[in-house]
């Protein structure tokens, strides 16, 4: 059964914290999770304000080839995120990506990777993936498994060059995207903090 977002199982609203390494087993399915931080992304990104401008009452997330998150990523349609409500479409090509101010490539994409981040560059689209080696071919943030656990990878440089904020906790993370971290494990329900946590503090 999956958690439904707002409810007492809802893994976003239990979701304080940003780990670079969440443990999918014994807890959240993976896709629950991977819903959960993207909506946490969403809050914790500063698009430009003439991308804002252009649509100032959505933020458009589009899922890119083989959706996997079955009700999980549709239950943020209708969410408001800094008066903006929350929509989400699956695309079928560059076009439809470009009006999108998230983009998630599934893995199914992986041929077409890099063709696609070359599209989308330099415009203000907040491009997030599961596929090996996803920021280093220019994607902002990968969540990536490993060993049973979702990593987060974050090119801060892609971020920049997209004009898009980070939250100083999500460039944190990035800087450590390549070592190996022992933190694992689902966050506890507490509330969240007005900071993230810094990995290795």
């Amino acid at each position: 059964m999956h958690a439904q977002i707002g409810g007492v199982g809802d893994p976003i609203c239990r979701m304080p914290l940003l780990y670079d390494s969440i443990q999918a087993t014994n807890g959240w399915p993976e896709y629950e999770i991977k819903a959960a931080i993207i909506y946490r992304c969403l809050e914790l990104a500063k698009w430009p304000a003439e991308s804002s401008a252009a649509s100032p009452r959505r933020l458009r997330v589009g899922i890119l080839g083989k959706d996997l998150f079955g009700t999980s990523l549709r239950l943020l349609k209708g969410k408001t995120i800094a008066g903006r409500k929350v929509v989400v479409s699956n695309l079928s090509s560059l076009a439809q990506a470009r009006r999108c101010q998230l983009v998630f490539f599934s893995s199914s994409e992986t041929n077409r990777t890099g063709e696609v981040l070359n599209g989308l560059a330099r415009l203000p689209v907040l491009t997030v993936g599961e596929i090996p080696g996803f920021t280093e071919q220019g994607g902002i943030i990968n969540l990536l498994l490993v060993e049973k656990n979702i990593r987060l990878e974050v090119n801060a440089a892609a971020a920049r060059q997209a004009g898009i904020v980070l939250h100083p906790g999500l460039i944190k993370l990035g800087a450590r995207a390549e070592e190996p971290s022992p933190i694992q494990g689902p966050p506890a329900p507490t509330q969240a903090p007005t900071t993230l946590r810094q990995v290795g503090a």
